[in-house]
């Protein structure tokens, strides 16, 4: 019975322990969303806030505390707040700057049950905030030109808006304004050879009001001097000249006048180095008056001449033509032959009883130029024309002559019932005969031995009898345009064969 007494009374000290345990985690408030809630920078008068909520009672107040020391003293934030939002206002002035700040809220309930929760991190209070300073100008450099200057410099601070302050006798002008790195300002519109005054002025990026300028300082522009031109050489044409000169100074401008009585022509312009200015559409032959014109790259106004000089142009000359070789084929004919000028265009001027027909043209070394579709055996008068190739009106052709073409090679007409193989008995008479269609010379072999030769003829005959066996007979038919053979082969039986043949009535 004892141990059955002892077993219920921790039952029932389990259960009421569980019950105030549920009763209390129901009483408790609940805190969340502190503001500041960490990692912020605060300063001034901050408005601290937190979300309180209680599920059985409600909220009676909220208080607030913060530590400058992350957590390890508290110290109170205004009065408590006792109405939702619950916020305060928290002036920071006069609090040390420092990274290690936390807020504290507590929330009391209606059964005096209390609850706190603190910012998830700790937060930065910032009152005191550094002064701009003026921008430092340093390493001023000034590149003069002759109508503007380049302003260079350094500056201690980045994206410090610059311009500079600038002119003759007051600075009344104000350059475009410049923020990047390297620092450079162009000043243009400047009048050469001229003194400027001039200030850079730099200013502090986050408060332009914070500025700095050098003091004034000149500088001053370049006054330019005309180009110098040497060194000229013309290298005349025959409708056209070549004028090439040095100048000394770079990209200058440049230009010829020119004419035959008076300078009333302009070249085209050129600035390229080297220079060289080509001046075409001139009379060959004629004497032009000329003078370089050079002016300064950055002030046209400023320019020089030379002194008025003169060149002639090239007269032409006619090509002279030597060393013809005709070739002449049965249907064709090549003439070669030499020309003292290069790239001289040349052409035959050829016919029968008059020069009616023109050849193609040619101007390739060695020259050689072929007349085609011409008669066999024809005599053909030729004459050929060459030309200068600058100026084609100034030609020459040689002394007229001749050139007779080739005839084909001899040609076989024998009618084809002349025999070429032939049958017969040893010493038996046996006639060969050719014919040709040229007059030849027909010279006649037995077996490859010669017998004599037929001349000037236009058919010949060749009489035989050879003895008993096989044999050739070679006819040759040949003249200056060729030569043409005729081979008979001949069978010769003996005469005794032969009679035994006739004899058994073969």
């Amino acid at each position: 019975m004892r141990f059955l007494k002892d077993a219920l009374t921790g039952i029932t000290v389990l259960i009421i322990i569980t019950a105030i345990i549920t009763l209390i985690a129901m009483a408790a408030p609940s805190v969340i969303d502190i503001y500041p809630r960490g990692g912020e920078t605060v300063n001034g008068t901050v408005r601290v806030s937190a979300n309180a909520s209680d599920d059985v009672g409600f909220i009676v107040k909220v208080s607030f505390n913060y530590s400058d020391d992350g957590g390890s003293n508290w110290y109170p934030i205004g009065d408590n707040t006792t109405s939702d939002p619950y916020t305060v206002q928290w002036n920071t002035i006069g609090l040390t700057d420092g990274s290690n700040y936390l807020i504290r809220a507590t929330a009391t309930n209606d059964t005096g049950f209390t609850a706190s929760n603190t910012s998830d991190a700790t937060f930065t209070v910032q009152n005191t905030m550094s002064s701009p300073t003026a921008p430092n100008v340093t390493n001023v450099v000034v590149t003069p030109g002759v109508t503007s200057a380049t302003v260079s410099f350094d500056v201690n601070q980045s994206n410090a808006p610059t311009r500079i302050k600038y002119g003759t006798t007051s600075l009344d002008k104000w350059s475009d304004w410049d923020n990047s790195t390297p620092y450079s300002i162009d000043l243009t519109g400047l009048t050469n050879g001229t003194t400027y005054y001039y200030s850079i002025y730099a200013y502090n990026a986050s408060d332009t009001t914070c500025s700095t300028n050098t003091t004034i300082d000149t500088f001053t522009t370049i006054t330019p001097t005309a180009p110098n031109v040497t060194n000229v050489v013309v290298t005349p044409g025959v409708t056209s000249a070549t004028v090439s000169f040095d100048v000394n100074q770079s990209n200058a401008p440049t230009r010829i006048k020119y004419g035959t009585t008076s300078l009333d022509k302009w070249s085209d312009w050129d600035n390229s180095t080297p220079y060289s200015i080509d001046l075409t559409g001139l009379t060959n032959g004629t004497t032009y008056y000329y003078s370089i014109y050079a002016y300064n790259a950055s002030d046209t106004t400023c320019s020089t001449n030379t002194t008025i000089d003169t060149f002639t142009t090239i007269t032409p000359t006619a090509p002279n033509v030597t060393n013809v070789v005709v070739t002449p084929g049965v249907t064709s004919a090549t003439v070669s032959f030499d020309v003292n000028q290069s790239n001289a265009p040349t052409r035959i001027k050829y016919g029968t009883t008059s020069l009616d027909k023109w050849s193609d043209w040619d101007n390739s070394t060695p020259y050689s130029i072929d007349l085609t579709g011409l008669t066999n055996g024809t005599t053909y008068y030729y004459s050929i024309y060459a030309y200068n190739a600058s100026d084609t009106t100034c030609s020459t052709n040689t002394t007229i002559d001749t050139f007779t073409t080739g005839q084909p090679p001899p040609n076989i007409t024998t009618p084809t019932s002349n025999p070429q193989n032939t049958e017969s008995v040893e010493g038996v008479q046996t006639t060969f005969y050719i014919e040709v269609d040229q007059i030849v010379n027909i010279s006649w072999k037995l077996d490859g031995n010669y017998k004599y030769t037929n001349t000037s003829v236009k058919n010949a005959t060749f009489i035989t009898t050879a003895s008993a066996g096989t044999h050739t007979v070679t006819a040759n038919a040949s003249n200056n345009n060729g030569y043409v053979n005729q081979t008979w082969n001949v069978d010769r039986a003996p005469q005794i064969l032969q009679y035994w043949l006739s004899y058994l009535g073969c």
